[in-house]
């Protein structure tokens, strides 16, 4: 019984032994097939990606596919839609309709091996949004950045150079009560009142004044009109 024992407990030792025992990794690598990706073999052989891609570089293996049957047909769709886009016009063009950045537009182009996108002159670029602002020059400068597609800061070189002003938030703070709160001052002048709480802060004008209610409405009836003569004075 004991000899039975003892017997089985070598096999199993044994057995114990064989599995733990070293493999080739170097035949073990090389045989595995390396048209598949990094992710596959990592799950048909039990290691890591990583460890993977470093055997695949160490025996100089073939590129790994990044892109599955399924993400090549996705790729094969988007290009025939590609295809279909008017080239002829610009990046920013393009953008705007399609809703996406002039670089993805640009890559795109590139990708496809598409002309590069044709280019206006500065002056008449420069001439076209003279134009656009002067129509909407009675709205404030984010507002016009906003319809023209630009930035703010375009806005405002556009008008310095051409010597017209409209409603802009900055030139408001030197006419604003500050003894009324943020956010009837944010109703009032069309400004955030996180903007405005940020230029209390800065400028050292302390918190509202609420203490008499007859006083306070008083205020906000002269603070409107104030700013209803400073639109219409910026708008002449």
């Amino acid at each position: 019984m004991n000899d039975e024992k003892q017997k089985s407990t070598t096999a199993e030792s044994t057995a114990c032994l064989s599995y733990l025992a070293p493999i080739d990794k170097d035949n073990y690598w090389k045989a595995q097939d390396w048209t598949h990706s990094d992710a596959d073999l990592s799950l048909s052989t039990g290691y890591s990606p990583g460890n993977v891609a470093m055997w695949r570089r160490r025996l100089k293996a073939p590129a790994t596919t990044w892109y599955g049957p399924r993400r090549r047909e996705q790729m094969q769709l988007r290009r025939q839609e590609w295809s279909t886009w008017d080239w002829t016009q610009q990046d920013v063009e393009l953008a705007r309709e399609h809703r996406c950045s002039r670089e993805y537009i640009r890559r795109i182009r590139k990708k496809l091996g598409k002309p590069p996108s044709r280019r206006r002159g500065r002056s008449s670029r420069f001439g076209s949004l003279v134009l656009n602002v002067l129509e909407f020059s009675n709205l404030p400068g984010t507002e016009i950045a906003k319809k023209l597609h630009c930035s703010k800061f375009t806005i405002y070189t556009v008008a310095r150079k051409q010597g017209f002003q409209f409603h802009r938030g900055l030139a408001a703070w030197p006419h604003v009560n500050w003894r009324l709160r943020n956010r009837d001052l944010a109703a009032i002048w069309g400004i955030k009142a996180d903007h405005i709480r940020i230029m209390r802060y800065r400028k050292r004008h302390g918190p509202a004044q609420r203490d008499d209610p007859e006083r306070y409405r008083q205020w906000l009836e002269e603070e409107r009109s104030k700013a209803k003569h400073f639109r219409q004075s910026n708008q002449a």
